[in-house]
């Protein structure tokens, strides 16, 4: 389960968010204070309300652990990062997948996610060490990658590796 804390009294617990079937890797909190997403190494997601811990979905549809988690600024949408290189945009409301996008690189594991502050965007980050603008919209149409920004690398065992990007944000 997942212990939800007051922030006035630390002491005291204020919702248990119990139903992952395995262990939570990640936690995001809708900016509207109502909605909390949670993701498992079963690869589910789960959708929850803060005030009374109710789970209003479990969103499935990832062959790896969810580890990223993020909300759209308008709370209509929640993306969900995977180890299986794959990231869903899902409808909060009605707990539907609306996109899947997918990296070309199969070791480009999705560590960290961030809507733009209109949402038509995703950043994605990845143990690959790159970043990714994903565009958002009803219908898309061909590749819905519109960037690749390759991150730092690093000196490991004599070899260059890319360094994980693990945290990701817009700045509006």
């Amino acid at each position: 389960g997942v212990n939800l804390w007051g922030v006035v009294a630390a002491s005291q617990k204020a919702t248990m968010l119990q139903g992952h079937q395995s262990s939570v890797l990640c936690i995001g909190f809708g900016p509207n204070g109502r909605l909390v997403a949670t993701g498992a190494t079963d690869g589910a997601a789960k959708l929850w309300s803060i005030r009374s811990g109710m789970c209003h979905h479990t969103l499935v549809g990832h062959r790896g652990s969810v580890c990223a988690v993020a909300f759209a600024k308008d709370v209509t949408m929640v993306a969900t990062g995977s180890a299986d290189s794959t990231v869903r945009v899902w409808n909060v409301k009605r707990g539907h997948c609306v996109h899947t996008l997918q990296t070309t690189d199969s070791v480009a594991r999705v560590r960290a996610l961030a809507f733009s502050p209109g949402g038509t965007l995703l950043a994605t980050g990845s143990e690959d060490g790159a970043t990714r603008l994903w565009g958002l919209s009803e219908n898309i149409e061909g590749d819905p990658c519109k960037a690749v920004l390759q991150g730092p690398r690093m000196v490991a065992d004599r070899q260059q590796r890319p360094v994980p990007a693990h945290a990701i944000a817009f700045f509006a």
